[in-house]
This record gives C-alpha cells, sequence and structure tokens, in this order.
C-alpha cells in the first residue's frame, strides 16, 4: 500500500491534496540525504535544523474545574473514545 493511503487510512488525511487550491499533488523527489536536503533547504532560504523543543510547563494554578472546561463526572474512556467504545451488539447468540 503506497505511504499517502497509508497516511489517509490512519489519520483520514489526505496528504496529496493541495491545501490552497484542493487540487491533486504528485511527489517528484524523495530525499534521503541530509547534506543534499540541507543544501536545498540554504538555497530557498528555510532552515535546515529542527525547531527547538521547549521544556514542558505547569498547568495554571487557581483555577477551578470549570474554568478549565472539565466534566469530571464523565470516566476517562469517554472522554478520549468518545461513543467509539460502545460495540454494536451481536446478532447472534452465545448461550
Amino acid at each position: 500500500m503506497p505511504w499517502a493511503a497509508l497516511l489517509k487510512k490512519v489519520f483520514e488525511i489526505d496528504v496529496l491534496v493541495c491545501k490552497e487550491c484542493g487540487g491533486k499533488m504528485r511527489v517528484i523527489a524523495f530525499l534521503s540525504h541530509a547534506e543534499v536536503t540541507r543544501t536545498i533547504l540554504a538555497h530557498l532560504n528555510m532552515p535546515s535544523a529542527p525547531p527547538r523543543k521547549w521544556p514542558a510547563r505547569a498547568p495554571p494554578e487557581n483555577l477551578s474545574d470549570q474554568e478549565l472546561k472539565l466534566d469530571v463526572e464523565q470516566p476517562f474512556d469517554e472522554l478520549v473514545y468518545g461513543d467509539r467504545l460502545s460495540d454494536p451488539e451481536p446478532d447472534y447468540n452465545l448461550d
């Protein structure tokens, strides 16, 4: 399966559709050598180093659950998975 089809299947995004016009894009090159990639990015005046990682920070203090918009009554699984956890009942009997 092509990589673009896998991304579409897993993440539900089509990486080969232009964000600006909606047209179909195609891969014209795949760069695997770091020095070649750095040279091209330098020529285009684009950064060649990855962005800096910022340290994690603590959540804001003195905020209530309402201010954080948390529903403390809702189970964690429902917060994360929504209604995808509830499987339909099978149409056969196991007894």
